[in-house]
């Protein structure tokens, strides 16, 4: 990884850039969990639930990639694409563990990377992960503020930006690619009752 002065602009970049739009972060809180990730001494990724470890990789990978549009970083340039695709990459490659340990960190890690990938020339793969980030949304009662029981103001902010974030995701998603069926196209496709026969037997 880069040096944490770097990683410090990565993030800034991040928030400049993305974040100010989609506003998916408390980013007081988001910078406050990052520093103390940062300072700690074992920062280590095979706990089934360490969500928000991805999460960070996926914004400084957010924050790399449009870092590498500035003119101003010269040779570096190259070098921030390499990172943000290696980055991207290794998100990619945890999915599954991620979405299997649902929490608010993992529907951000959807919001993210589905949008990201949505407008970044994989379109099938953002509506993939934005809608396993509406299912993760719906198991751990995000869209239910009634549900959530002792939890801080910073943590409720959060749990609202996240899902207004999905939510405002999945209406574009749906603005731009309709049903490819209309529900009177489907009458036809339903399952025969008689039975079928097979082999002189009927099924």
């Amino acid at each position: 990884m880069p040096p944490n002065d770097v990683l410090d602009q990565l993030i800034t970049q991040f928030f400049d850039c993305v974040d100010w739009f989609m506003m998916v972060f408390h980013e007081g809180e988001f910078r406050r969990q990052y520093r103390n990730l940062i300072a700690s001494v074992d920062v280590s990724a095979s706990d089934g639930n360490n969500n928000f470890l991805w999460l960070l990789l996926l914004v400084l990978g957010l924050g790399a990639h449009y870092s590498s549009f500035t003119g101003s970083l010269g040779e570096r340039q190259q070098n921030l694409q390499d990172l943000s695709k290696r980055l991207l990459a290794e998100i990619e490659y945890k999915f599954l563990p991620i979405i299997g340990s649902p929490n608010v960190e993992a529907v951000q890690i959807c919001v993210l990377m589905g949008s990201f990938h949505l407008f970044n020339g994989r379109p099938t793969v953002g509506l993939g992960v934005l809608g396993s980030g509406i299912k993760i949304a719906q198991v751990i009662g995000l869209h239910r503020e009634s549900m959530w029981q002792g939890v801080s103001d910073v943590a409720r902010e959060t749990r609202r930006r996240s899902w207004w974030a999905l939510e405002v995701a999945d209406k574009c998603v749906v603005s731009t690619h309709p049903a490819s069926l209309l529900a009177d196209q489907l009458i036809d496709y339903f399952p025969d009752t008689q039975p079928l026969p097979l082999g002189g037997r009927a099924l």
